[in-house]
């Protein structure tokens, strides 16, 4: 393939021959000629095949989102012979990538490190990797392939959460429920002088009768309280920027929650993923169900209510939504906070604790101060 360079000595030569035949110039008949010898001789030698191999290797397969990709590649020449200088080609989220390999002496390699944007959260591919040769003049350039696609974990970036006194932290104090002794997952915690409406079988009559006060056993249920986190996934309420960084709040308050002690059940308003039901066991979970989440589009969005048919079941549940959400009514609004994330979120209009805020940094100012 010709370079803007040899396209045009490649003009320039048709040209002075043209001229020269016209006008018979041998001068410019010679130039021409020259011309187009050069030009011939530059696309026989960038296309002959580059003799160096290249490898690539992921330092960071897996990343939270915004954090670099760190790459490394190894460019070796296996002959025994200096080879000229080549480009090396990489491509990672349709950024691509030119590297300038020097000159290699014979059975010699070279090694340089690099790091791509992660902008956005999924599974993308990266490669593949090719040569770009072109002769010394520049007159022509040509790209071999060399395959080698790797792939790379996009995750939801988690900003680290401390304890606020709004939402989040009255659904940690809930977790502890006060349950009567009967029940199996109950655990005795203290004793205390007897109230009007304690259940009488609760009295404990070595204590009440040593202090002559009526004394009854105290039990506390130590299962957890179950939180829902809902991201709403309709595109009127976010944009996709705006969508990203919702992303990131909501795993941000899962991952929370969970470190905190609670069930952590995870929903979107994607119908063609709509989470799990059921609690999530850890922090990976959590970010390899939201990595490829998308918003969607007319009936790909599910209603939230929809999500709840079956009611809450005594879950509390945080809608993470955009500056224009939440998309749908939200049932037993009383049971439910949210989260608005974007350019000019606010609260208005909502009656339920909420939070507004320009993006996932900004947010995690708001929560430490929720009150």
């Amino acid at each position: 393939m010709l370079t803007r360079t040899g396209l045009g000595v490649a003009m320039a030569s048709i040209v002075c021959a043209a001229l020269g035949v016209a006008w018979r110039y041998e001068e410019l008949l010679v130039l021409a000629g020259a011309g187009l010898a050069a030009v011939a001789l530059a696309i026989y030698l960038a296309r002959r095949p580059a003799r160096q191999t290249a490898k690539r290797r992921l330092l960071t397969a897996r990343v939270a989102r915004g954090v670099p990709v760190r790459v490394r590649y190894q460019i070796t020449n296996p002959t025994r012979r200096r080879l000229g200088p080549v480009r090396l080609i990489d491509q990672f989220q349709s950024r691509r990538r030119v590297f300038q390999i020097p000159s290699l002496a014979p059975l010699s390699r070279h090694e340089l490190e690099c790091e791509f944007a992660s902008p956005r959260r999924g599974i993308f591919e990266i490669g593949p990797l090719a040569f770009d040769r072109s002769d010394q003049l520049g007159l022509a350039t040509t790209s071999a392939a060399l395959g080698q696609i790797d792939h790379v974990v996009v995750h939801p970036r988690v900003y680290p959460l401390v304890h606020s006194a709004g939402v989040g932290s009255v659904i940690a104090n809930d977790a502890v429920l006060r349950r009567p002794s009967g029940d199996p997952l109950a655990g005795f915690q203290s004793l205390r002088e007897y109230q009007h409406g304690d259940d009488t079988r609760l009295i404990h009559w070595p204590t009440s009768a040593r202090t002559a006060t009526l004394m009854v056993r105290e039990f506390v249920d130590l299962r957890r309280r179950e939180f829902t986190v809902l991201i709403d996934t309709s595109p009127l309420v976010a944009s996709e920027d705006e969508f990203e960084e919702l992303v990131d709040v909501a795993a941000s308050v899962a991952v929370f929650a969970l470190e905190s002690g609670l069930n952590v059940v995870v929903r979107t308003t994607s119908r063609p993923r709509p989470g799990r039901p059921h609690p999530l066991d850890s922090r990976t979970e959590v970010l390899d169900l939201l990595t490829p989440l998308q918003q969607g589009q007319g009936a790909d969005v599910l209603s939230i209510a929809s999500l709840f048919t079956g009611g809450l079941g005594g879950s509390s549940v945080m809608v993470i939504t955009g500056p224009r959400g939440p998309s749908t009514p939200m049932p037993r609004a009383d049971l439910f906070s949210v989260v608005r994330v974007g350019a000019g979120a606010d609260t208005a209009g909502l009656t339920c604790p909420s939070i507004a805020a320009a993006d996932a940094g900004h947010f995690v100012e708001r929560w430490a101060q929720w009150t």
